[in-house]
């Protein structure tokens, strides 16, 4: 006998369906495949000889046809089921050698089995609880005919033996519907039988197990929730889980009932489908008094199915009925929130997504791209998912954004679109792509706005009030998410708004609409963006706003924040600054521009701008004519200018953009701010470039003391504290005095400490600082009691920036002390780090380190690969090399020579020196497991 835990759970009674519990198949490649599987389950216990089969299953043919037959079905079969299955893994499910076939013991159970059980039982509830169709219908084969026969022959004589039935309490579970075999159909009743009625999906169910169970323990104790989210989110199906999981528990309800508004406006139509739905007995009443009454007295859930369009007369009645019914509870699916008193609103997600570069075992049970599989495999039943197509599948996934409806309308496309062509599609701008996601057939007429994805966005469109469209129409122009607050600074510079509450109540017409996403919550805000095919339709068909007032507005926001400024509320910024770097800027624009970038001068001491931020301040600087004034109050036109050539240069020098940092620095130079403070400010920004990418140390060192002297005249403590420190890098890196370098890093850390409030980011900059000099001087021990507490307050308090530096010092602590196991993995953790922030400086820092660690471990091929790049890149970016990184190369370069010979360690240099950062990162990466493995042996 199979085993509870068997794999496969095959259906034969009512029609042909076979699960593995990742995905459902309602046929198989071929009509032979089914007969054959069929065959076997319905002889679970013997031996098939192929001989028998074959006769069976092809009567008209040869026996050696039929031989060769079964052998090509068994394979395909086999292919499908057992190594393909879509995402299951191999797992036998039939035995064959070359005389016979029989199912693995403990693989499969199929329906037939219980129903036969129960028939020898005499226990005529359950066969009739059980038998849910004739057996295979539409297959006419004589011995399925004859199967068919004896099935209904069983159960025929169990109900003449047993006539009377009993109720659903009796049996203590919900009774299905008898099919036309077993006797006429008793009237439905409004309560007792809590599945009656209920649809059941087809296909499998990919959402939030976890997410359901809350959903039901909500219901049972809130008697209104409305399931709210975008059109295809899946809010019907999650509905229908939820109905079938309830019924499967027979409670706290008694009567669960789904009843469909779609296209449902009016109080009539609604009364139409509740009628449908709850079937309450003829009496004298109208038909809602019927009903209501047919609910009175029970604990009822009523699921009011696609509830967008209900007006006040229905929406009245629900919230009377509810007032009048205290066991009512109902559940609306809809795009937007009904309004009714005592609403809770459910936001149903999207599928959670692979993440890039997942794991093979982490893309197979991905829910999103479990959706994708299984609807491929309905399409195309030799679909499967493997690691040549995997990282596709996910991508296709990732770009739908885990919209069930739109993964599906996807998969279904792979009967004619293999997964890489359905990506280039769908990367294609425009909204012409989706027009790719639309289905024909019975299934498009059922509902017109689930006929296409483009159809569900015209659809919400349609229903928004004039103000959220101009709204909306602003929010698409950029393809990035908004904080709150921002859009409404920016709805009144762009004019979609009359005022920041108008532009409030906008969103949150937007947000009810599911028209927006929260994407983030920074502590303060959430931040709101559209999903690319509604922002692709709006452009499409309403008219773009002028980008003019985005600086602005970006400017204001910035300057409204709490210093120091808080990192969760700046990360979110990155992805605005980066697309509105990329837009045209001209004579007009550029000083808006530049004043933004010079207003957000306090979020580049927490993070490094994006690159094209730097690259549009350069463009802008030089679009910018010689009398056109800067717009911010309090400085002259020509501070502003210089202000803005020493940020370019202090910000080109930290993305590695050396010949445009120079570049500003000496224009720059040219004019200094008379402003004390502005001047000390611009001053130790290009001493960095000084001394960073020309290595005129002295020059810098003479602007550095120039600095301090002017951030002491205008009592700025954050200026002379960044001139100090970098005096104290100086005297550790370039004069070799680790012991004047702490005394200069204590003195900054007292000037941050004067601050208020304290400059936490800069604090703990300056202490990695110190745990760098205290590595320099031979103290690594030390250093890493300075590390470890800045690492756990860098990680509390969301500094990425940071987090990179302090993980790659503690690298070379560990490697000063002999623990290279422990260095490469802190080392690769820094590398990881920096490369998610985009940190160039700090990548190089953590290949350079890498490297040393490979030559250490004798690795001579990776460390001149590695060492051969990070030298390249650094001198090209970054400027000259120091004494003691020069000194590594050297030893480095020579001690590969020696292991590999001259002519291989000098290709392999060269090699490396071609590389792309990617492809650096990623060769560095793939060591981490391979070095930990060589240490430990």
């Amino acid at each position: 006998m199979p085993t509870p835990a068997a794999r496969w759970r095959l259906r034969l009674l009512g029609g042909f369906e076979i699960d593995d519990g990742q995905q459902r198949r309602s046929r198989l490649h071929s009509r032979a495949a089914v007969l054959l599987l069929a065959r076997l389950a319905l002889r679970p216990g013997r031996d098939h000889g192929r001989e028998e089969l074959a006769a069976l299953l092809w009567p008209q043919a040869d026996l050696g046809t039929g031989l060769a037959r079964l052998r090509q079905t068994l394979s395909t079969l086999r292919a499908v089921l057992e190594r393909g299955s879509g995402l299951a893994a191999a797992e036998p499910l039939i035995a064959a050698d070359r005389r016979v076939l029989r199912l693995v013991p403990g693989t499969l159970t199929c329906d037939v089995w219980p129903f036969e059980r129960a028939c020898a039982d005499g226990d005529a509830a359950e066969a009739r609880r059980l038998y849910a169709g004739e057996l295979l219908p539409g297959y006419q084969d004589e011995w399925v005919a004859e199967e068919r026969l004896r099935l209904q022959a069983l159960a025929d004589r169990l109900i003449t033996q047993h006539p009377a039935r009993r109720s659903a309490t009796e049996l203590g579970e919900p009774v299905l519907i008898d099919p036309p075999a077993l006797g006429e159909r008793a009237p439905p009743t409004p309560h007792g039988d809590p599945a009656l009625a209920l649809p059941k999906p087809a296909g499998l169910w990919h959402g939030d197990g976890q997410a359901l169970q809350r959903l039901e323990q909500l219901v049972s104790c809130q008697r209104l929730v409305t399931l709210r989210g975008p059109g295809g989110i899946g809010k019907t199906r999650l509905a229908l889980e939820l109905l079938q999981s309830l019924a499967a528990m027979a409670a706290p309800f008694d009567t669960l009932r789904f009843v469909p508004c779609v296209q449902v406006r009016q109080l009539p139509e609604l009364q139409d489908r509740l009628m449908l739905a709850l079937r309450p007995p003829p009496g004298p009443q109208d038909d809602l008094a019927r009903c209501t009454q047919a609910l009175a007295g029970h604990r009822a859930l009523l699921v009011l199915d696609n509830a967008d369009a209900l007006e006040g007369p229905a929406l009245q009645w629900m919230s009377q009925a509810l007032e009048r019914l205290p066991g009512l509870h109902m559940v609306l699916t809809s795009r937007r929130a009904s309004g009714l008193p005592g609403e809770h609103d459910w936001p149903v997600m999207p599928l959670s997504l692979p993440a890039s570069g997942a794991s093979w075992p982490e893309l197979r049970s991905n829910p999103a791209v479990c959706l994708f599989v299984d609807r491929a495999c309905a399409s195309r039943l030799d679909f499967q998912l493997h690691a040549g197509n995997g990282p596709t599948v996910a991508a296709v996934v990732r770009r739908l954004q885990g919209l069930p409806l739109a993964i599906e309308l996807a998969a279904s496309r792979v009967r004619s679109l293999p997964p890489a062509a359905l990506l280039e599609l769908l990367n294609q701008p425009g909204s012409d792509r989706w027009a790719l996601l639309s289905r024909s057939g019975p299934r498009a007429g059922d509902d017109p706005r689930h006929a296409s994805l483009l159809a569900v966005v015209d659809d919400s469109l349609s229903q928004l009030p004039p103000e959220a469209v101009l709204v909306l129409a602003m929010l698409a122009v950029a393809p990035v998410a908004l904080a709150g607050d921002l859009v409404a600074r920016l709805a009144v510079r762009t004019g979609a708004a009359a005022s920041g509450a108008a532009a409030r109540r906008a969103l949150d017409d937007l947000a009810a609409a599911s028209l927006v996403d929260p994407l983030i919550d920074d502590g303060v805000e959430t931040w709101w963006a559209l999903r690319e095919p509604v922002r692709d339709r709006v452009r499409e068909t309403r008219a773009m706003p002028v980008l003019r007032g985005w600086p602005e507005a970006l400017m204001e926001w910035a300057q409204a924040l709490p210093q120091p400024w808080p990192l969760s509320r700046l990360t979110p910024l990155w992805p605005v600054l980066t697309w509105l770097a990329n837009e045209p800027l001209d004579a007009r624009t550029a000083p808006g521009f530049i004043d933004m970038v010079l207003a957000l001068h306090p979020a580049w001491a927490e993070r490094s701008p994006p690159a094209a931020v730097v690259r549009a301040l350069d463009r802008a600087l030089d679009a910018l004519p010689q009398a056109d004034g800067l717009a911010t109050a309090g400085a002259s036109h020509g501070d502003r200018r210089a202000q803005a050539h020493a940020l370019a240069a202090w910000l080109g020098m930290a993305v590695g953009e050396r010949g445009l940092a120079r570049d500003h620095a000496a224009r720059a130079a040219a004019c200094w701010p008379s402003n004390a403070g502005a001047r000390a400010r611009a001053q130790w920004q290009v001493a960095k470039v000084w001394r960073r990418a020309d290595g005129n140390v002295d020059q810098a060192r003479l602007l550095l003391h120039e600095a301090v002297r002017h951030a002491q005249v205008a009592g700025d403590k954050m200026a002379e504290a960044e001139a100090v420190n970098q005096l104290a890098t100086i005297a550790n890196e370039h004069d070799g005095k680790p012991a004047q370098a702490e005394a200069g890093y204590r003195q900054a850390l007292e000037l941050l400490r004067t601050v208020q409030p304290p400059p936490a980011h800069a604090i703990r900059g300056v202490q990695h600082n110190l745990a760098i000099t205290l590595i320099y001087a031979g103290r690594p021990a030390d250093a890493l009691a300075v590390i470890a507490p800045l690492i756990a307050d860098a990680r509390a308090n969301g500094d990425e920036q940071l987090l990179g530096p302090l993980y790659n010092a503690r690298g070379s602590a560990l490697q000063d002390l002999g623990h290279l196991a422990e260095a490469m993995e802190s080392t690769i953790e820094s590398l990881t780090l920096a490369w998610h922030t985009l940190e160039t400086e700090s990548v190089l820092y953590a290949l350079w380190n890498v490297a040393l660690l490979a030559h250490r471990l004798e690795l001579a091929d990776v460390a001149a690969r590695l060492l051969g790049y990070a030298d390249a890149s650094w001198r090209h970016q970054f400027g000259p090399l120091g004494a003691s990184d020069r000194r590594d190369v050297v030893r480095v370069r020579r001690r590969c020579r020696q292991r590999l010979g001259r002519q291989m360690a000098e290709a392999i240099w060269r090699d490396g020196q071609s590389m792309s950062p990617a492809d650096a990162v990623a060769c560095a990466r793939r060591l981490a497991p391979a070095t930990t493995c060589a240490v430990v042996s």
